[in-house]
């Protein structure tokens, strides 16, 4: 999706920019995984929020994440949790509010949802995952659920120990949430 470049809508200051990481070799780009389930999903919140800083001058890179609960805030919204920043305005207003409240100066972004996940596994041909026993039974049901929004058959996981998941087992396995 296109967004706008200029410094008022990405909410870049001149401190940010004075004091910028551009000056120092280093590009941050802000990487957004998102909830979207169904492809006529208009919005989604962003679950993972993640800068990812491309230091070109010592050749390294950086990933920090950003907690999607943190309270922050967001133009025209107030005091809330980032993670609704890319639901209220996509991208342009989530980049912002990052800029805004870490006073950096990030231009660029990825947003990765559920299916260009799978997509990406399945190019790569699959991941590896231990799984648990006691993983077994909450993976296989969203397995089901997953396969019934993308209308395809998958396996389903009978065994513990190292597999390698298929892109929408993978996704499957991401979408269990328990300890």
């Amino acid at each position: 999706m296109e967004i706008s470049k200029t410094d008022d809508n990405l909410g870049i200051n001149a401190k940010a920019l004075s004091q910028g990481e551009d000056a120092k070799g280093i590009t941050n780009i802000a990487f957004f995984g998102v909830d979207k389930m169904d492809v006529n999903q208009k919005t989604s919140l962003s679950d993972s929020i993640m800068i990812v800083s491309i230091d070109s001058n010592n050749k390294k890179i950086k990933i920090s994440s950003i907690m999607r609960d943190t309270y922050v805030k967001i133009k025209g919204h107030g005091q809330t949790k980032i993670t609704h920043a890319y639901a209220y305005g996509g991208p342009q207003l989530a980049i912002r509010t990052i800029n805004e409240n870490f006073n950096l100066n990030i231009r660029d972004y990825i947003t990765l949802d559920f299916f260009s996940f799978e997509k990406i596994i399945d190019a790569i041909g699959s991941v590896s995952i231990d799984i648990k026993q006691d993983e077994i039974s909450p993976i296989n049901d969203k397995i089901v659920e997953v396969s019934k929004i993308e209308k395809k058959s998958v396996p389903k996981i009978t065994k513990p120990g190292l597999q390698n998941l298929n892109g929408l087992q993978a996704v499957a396995y991401t979408r269990v949430r328990f300890t």
